[in-house]
């Protein structure tokens, strides 16, 4: 009896094994195929996010792109103006205090009017090409250095120039309106052209 019971043992063993061998054998292709669902489902909505960040940073980068663009324009055609081109010239070559101070008051009525059509504008420094200032409106930090930035020289040698993108050291408006530190901010400095040659810089 004892060896019967060994062998039927023995043999109920051996089905054993070869049933969960046939379940191990056939799960493998639906763990294979599982996975690569899974992982291909993985992999294609990684795709989907890239494609929507790369298209999201490429439309921002545009916008910021044409954003400058615009304001180099503006800030183009105030230093184009002529009575900006006059007034800068008459204060370099004033004589007296009294031609100083009338071409000063000429130019903040002249850009008092750009600041009322340009609300993004906060601030305009006219120089000589030396960096000295002739006319400074508003109280923003202007760098000791001016004449050294990079921006500034590309003025003086007659192209525009575009400084990086800073935070504002001083109260500034936002896009909102509203008053606060650290506003994106950039300058703009561009040539004073006059008949005979580069009057002065005016940096926006």
């Amino acid at each position: 009896g004892h060896e019967r019971w060994f062998k039927i043992n023995k043999k109920f063993s051996y089905y054993r094994k070869l049933i969960i061998l046939n379940l191990i054998i056939g799960l493998i292709p639906t763990i294979a195929v599982s996975s690569y669902l899974y992982y291909d489902k993985i992999a294609t909505e990684t795709d989907t996010l890239k494609e929507k960040l790369e298209s999201a940073s490429t439309i921002g980068a545009d916008n910021v792109s044409q954003w400058i663009i615009d304001r180099k324009n503006n800030v183009l055609g105030i230093a184009r103006n002529q009575m900006i081109i006059g007034n800068t010239k008459a204060i370099l070559t004033a004589s007296n205090e009294i031609e100083l101070f009338n071409a000063r008051i000429d130019l903040e009525r002249q850009i008092h009017a750009n600041f009322q059509t340009y609300d993004w504008l906060d601030e305009i420094i006219i120089s000589d090409t030396n960096g000295n200032s002739l006319f400074h409106t508003g109280t923003t930090f202007v760098p000791r250095d001016f004449k050294d930035e990079s921006y500034f020289q590309e003025a003086v040698g007659g192209n525009i120039g575009i400084s990086e993108i800073f935070s504002s050291r001083n109260m500034i408006p936002n896009e909102q309106g509203t008053y606060e530190k650290g506003v994106p901010t950039l300058f703009i400095s561009i040539p004073i052209r006059g008949e005979v040659g580069i009057e002065g810089i005016l940096t926006a």
